[in-house]
């Protein structure tokens, strides 16, 4: 399991004399800021570490922390990770009993159908990194750049512990706060990476955040998810949303979200169906929802939009 490796690795790969230390389960498992401290020993950080836990935001939290401290001069490269354990009984049936796994019982691969029928989550499992730097640090060591982050905002709903505005109300208003602080004006925002979990009121929020910003425009601005293909990773899904979007403005490529029958949503061309497009992505944004309230938005331009920062 992965306790038994932490407990192998850690006395092995720090050399501690007193390796009594590590003889408590607790002190691993027990604590919620061990997973970072482990990292931290690992990889020798004396720097920052810290462990965000907002549920599905978490990853996108982490990066936003980074960009900030990026941006205050308070450390040049950061390593900003998505994880959670979601193959687990107690969690999965937690989502069984509250009707939020898919009903899908015989095809895997259309599992999870967003924006479509609401065929809610199925989980996957996996881990995401990334890497934050001040361009001129990672510029001197020659480190290939996927694009700039230029700008980040989180917020809670304060309406729910466990649902969402279905209005889209505070996503909207977090959107809006992050473009207009980076001077980017809604007709540059090429896509958007939505939460896409196929949950039906998390869908219709959505749907109403994208027309709250875009107005007219947003049946022509593609609201696109990850989560029919890697599954719903919970923590890793907000970093999965912000890599995409990365990649998308670094390669002017708007990746489709599958499993859209576009015979059955009116506005199936919103979601950029089953096929992928090249097109100039000067902006795009990734968008996380976290049970809880939580809610995150990066904003990512090409690599080279900007001189600086």
């Amino acid at each position: 399991s992965s306790f038994e490796f932490w407990y192998d690795t850690i006395p092995r790969e720090t050399a501690v004399a007193r390796h009594d230390l590590y003889t408590r389960r607790e002190l691993l498992s027990g604590l919620p800021g061990q997973t970072v401290g482990v990292a931290a020993s690992l990889l020798k950080v004396r720097g920052p570490a810290y462990l965000f836990s907002g549920t599905c935001s978490s990853g996108a939290i982490a990066v936003g922390h980074a960009y900030r401290e990026i941006r205050w001069g308070e450390v040049d490269v950061a390593i900003a990770t998505g994880h959670d354990n979601a193959l687990v009984a107690p969690l999965y049936a937690m989502y069984r009993d509250a009707s939020l796994l898919t009903r899908e019982e015989t095809d895997p691969q259309r599992a999870v159908r967003p924006y479509v029928d609401h065929s809610t989550n199925a989980f996957g499992e996996g881990a995401l990194s990334l890497v934050l730097e001040e361009r001129r640090h990672a510029e001197a060591r020659g480190a290939p750049i996927l694009a700039h982050v230029t700008g980040y905002g989180y917020g809670n709903n304060g309406y729910h512990p466990t649902t969402v505005d279905v209005a889209g109300v505070r996503p909207s208003e977090i959107i809006q706060q992050v473009l207009g602080r980076a001077g980017v004006g809604v007709e540059d925002v090429a896509f958007v990476v939505g939460h896409g979990n196929g949950v039906h009121l998390s869908d219709v929020s959505e749907e109403n955040y994208m027309r709250r910003v875009f107005g007219a425009r947003s049946a022509s601005v593609p609201l696109i998810s990850t989560k029919p293909i890697y599954g719903h990773t919970l923590g890793a899904s907000s970093m999965i949303n912000i890599a995409a979007a990365a990649l998308m403005v670094r390669h002017g490529y708007v990746i489709p979200t599958i499993n859209v029958d576009e015979r059955r949503v009116k506005r199936a061309a919103h979601h950029q169906p089953n096929r992928g497009v090249e097109r100039p992505c000067p902006a795009g944004v990734a968008v996380s929802y976290g049970m809880g309230g939580h809610n995150t938005v990066l904003l990512v331009e090409p690599p080279a939009a900007r001189a600086g920062g």
